[in-house]
């Protein structure tokens, strides 16, 4: 009965000793542990990438948005402004009409009309983007706000941070 005893005292000693945290520092052999890194998520569609123009050919614009989301976006009622300056009238790129999809993680490139891009986009525009300054907002069916660059010589009122340089071309 006492050999019982003392095994089922052993039994509890050791489970409780397993339970407790040391307070050592790691060995050299040991890494601490370190928390997971986290990176940055956005709510909303951005601009990816823009082209304006290229060597010989001014006209080889287009836009690429990009969803960073978990679920597809509905483009219906968003809007894409482009704008020259601050002092000009904002002029409207592409208009959703229609219930139009960017999958998750999935982009939507829109390229100048009667351009080749080798590559199919998914809608065209008619105004061609000046390489040395300008603004482009994509806005919510709200009207809000969602992503917004420019570049140039020309600060930008809506954007963040001081505008990009011109393109190089």
């Amino acid at each position: 009965m006492i050999h019982h005893k003392k095994l089922v005292l052993i039994t509890i000693i050791l489970s409780l000793l397993a339970g407790c945290k040391s307070n050592q520092s790691p060995s050299l052999n040991e890494t601490p542990e370190q928390p997971e890194p986290t990176l940055p998520t956005l709510d909303h569609v951005v601009f990816s990438e823009v082209m304006t123009g290229a060597d010989n050919n001014n006209n080889l614009d287009f836009i690429e948005l990009y969803n960073p989301q978990f679920e597809a976006v509905d483009l219906d009622g968003y809007t894409l402004q482009y704008q020259l300056d601050q002092d000009s009238e904002s002029i409207v790129l592409q208009e959703w009409e229609v219930y139009t999809l960017i999958p998750a993680f999935g982009y939507y490139l829109l390229g100048y009309e009667g351009e080749d891009l080798n590559i199919i986009t998914d809608s065209v525009f008619k105004q061609n983007l000046l390489p040395n300054k300008g603004s482009l907002f994509l806005l919510d069916a709200d009207g809000s706000v969602q992503d917004s660059l420019c570049w140039g010589k020309q600060p930008c009122e809506n954007s963040e941070g001081a505008p990009a340089p011109s393109p190089a071309k």
